[in-house]
């Protein structure tokens, strides 16, 4: 689990879970591709989540620039889409 910038309080508790189920967490994100590949058999990507408005900052852009040059697979998710929108505010 990476993270760029520090987790809205949705992603707090989230991040805890992670935590609890022993999946470890990424001081940093390689930022070359073959390091990814070497260490892992498969990308979750969950940056954007709730609240994402363009432009994406840069903080965000380096991580997509580098998936985009990862040759393992990538699955792509979201916030779970049950959240009411009222809940996520």
């Amino acid at each position: 689990m990476f993270y760029p910038q520090r987790p809205a309080p949705v992603g707090e508790s989230l991040s805890r879970q992670c935590e609890a189920m022993d999946i470890p967490s990424l001081s940093y994100f390689p930022s070359e591709p073959h390091l990814i590949r070497d260490s892992f058999n498969l990308v979750v990507d969950a940056l954007f989540g709730i609240g994402f408005k363009p432009p994406v900052k840069e903080t965000f852009a380096s991580v997509i620039e580098t998936l985009k040059k990862v040759d393992i697979p990538i699955c792509s998710v979201d916030i779970p889409s049950g959240k009411k929108n009222e809940e996520m505010k």
